[in-house]
């Protein structure tokens, strides 16, 4: 089920730091109050939460925070929701930034990205991708 964020998620999910400098929740508190927030929970559990904004009229960019539990019916559930999301608010542009790494690829072309560009040694020294989905009228 997907719902509205609420701020008591961000320490309800358990994190997968597998990608990230592991103090991502900290980080994340200044932020998102500039972003909309939809919350996937599943049997009480926080799979994962969707952070988006517009930055131009039909244009949105948006991160996903992922739980460790995270598990392939969850993926499918937000793909259909960011569908659903782009459908409603009549999205041109969705995009967002990676760490370039194979898994991280996988889920994204997964998610109907496509990769733009690297951002070499981009933070940290390492490399990011740009990804986006780009909506016909």
């Amino acid at each position: 089920m997907i719902r509205e964020f609420i701020d008591k998620d961000l320490f309800e999910i358990e994190v997968n730091n597998s990608f990230g400098e592991g103090d991502l929740m900290e980080k994340l508190k200044p932020v998102i109050a500039m972003y909309e927030g939809w919350t996937l929970e599943n049997h009480g559990a926080v799979k994962a939460i969707l952070f988006y904004r517009a930055y131009a009229p039909q244009h949105y960019e948006g991160f996903l925070v992922c739980s460790v539990y995270m598990s392939a019916f969850d993926g499918q559930e937000i793909r259909e929701y960011i569908r659903k999301l782009a459908d409603k608010l009549d999205i041109r542009r969705i995009e967002t930034l990676s760490l370039d790494c194979d898994e991280l690829n996988r889920w994204h072309r997964f998610l109907g990205f496509v990769c733009e560009g690297t951002k070499c040694r981009f933070l940290n020294g390492r490399n990011y991708r740009m990804w986006a989905i780009l909506r016909e009228r």
